[in-house]
């Protein structure tokens, strides 16, 4: 182990030029996987820590690297939407025709990061507005009960900023064989989703008349990649 320790001095990584990130011959020949280096700088490659990756250098997180925006700034893009009720306090969304979806509208807000925001107020389903485009991963998690042998489809529905609502891939379907039955469904995916476009749970029955009673409910997005 080499522990260095000083009061008025740093430690100076050896400096080369870098002409070619993807040459194994220069500037150092054979280079170890993690070395690294300083790079002063060339038209090709700019200056900075640079370290061999086994294939190429690569450079180092920097406060003016590509790197920090494009690829850690997603993580902080995200957003939950939740409902939590008692065992005996659920909340009822109806579905009075089978042709129709119906939106959860009692959701409280999660934890919301970024320039991600959300809608509770919208009659029609309470949504999470995305703040930047790019690709998001969609999570449901459900908890519910309702009428005896409802077969209930939970979808997520995805509004443009400007267009009418529709439904996505992301779906789960279960079947409540009895009233007092409480029974569990998850699913996630990937959408790609620009900004303002917002995102909600419809719920539909294969039957008239149907309802489903809501005991815990989440709903989140989370970007994970830029278009």
């Amino acid at each position: 182990m080499l522990d260095i320790s000083s009061a008025d001095k740093g430690l100076l990584i050896p400096r080369m030029v870098i002409i070619d990130p993807d040459s194994d011959l220069l500037p150092i020949e054979s280079p170890a996987t993690g070395l690294l280096i300083y790079n002063t700088g060339s038209a090709q490659v700019s200056e900075g820590f640079y370290t061999w990756s086994g294939n190429s250098w690569i450079e180092m997180i920097s406060s003016t690297s590509n790197l920090t925006i494009e690829q850690i700034s997603p993580a902080y893009e995200s957003a939950e939407l939740y409902e939590s009720n008692g065992y005996s306090t659920p909340t009822s969304i109806s579905l009075p025709s089978c042709l129709l979806s119906y939106g959860w509208v009692n959701a409280a807000v999660g934890a919301v990061f970024g320039s991600m925001t959300t809608d509770i107020t919208d009659l029609s389903a309470d949504k999470i507005i995305i703040g930047e485009s790019g690709l998001y991963q969609i999570i449901i998690s459900a908890s519910f009960g309702g009428s005896n042998n409802n077969q209930v489809m939970g979808s997520v529905f995805c509004t443009p900023e400007e267009g009418a609502a529709s439904t996505t891939r992301i779906k789960f379907i279960s079947r409540i064989q009895n009233t007092p039955d409480i029974v569990s469904a998850s699913t996630h995916g990937v959408l790609e989703l620009n900004k303002g476009d917002a995102i909600d749970i419809r719920f539909s029955s294969n039957s008239d008349n149907e309802n489903v009673d809501i005991y815990i409910l989440n709903l989140s997005a989370t970007k994970v990649g830029n278009l």
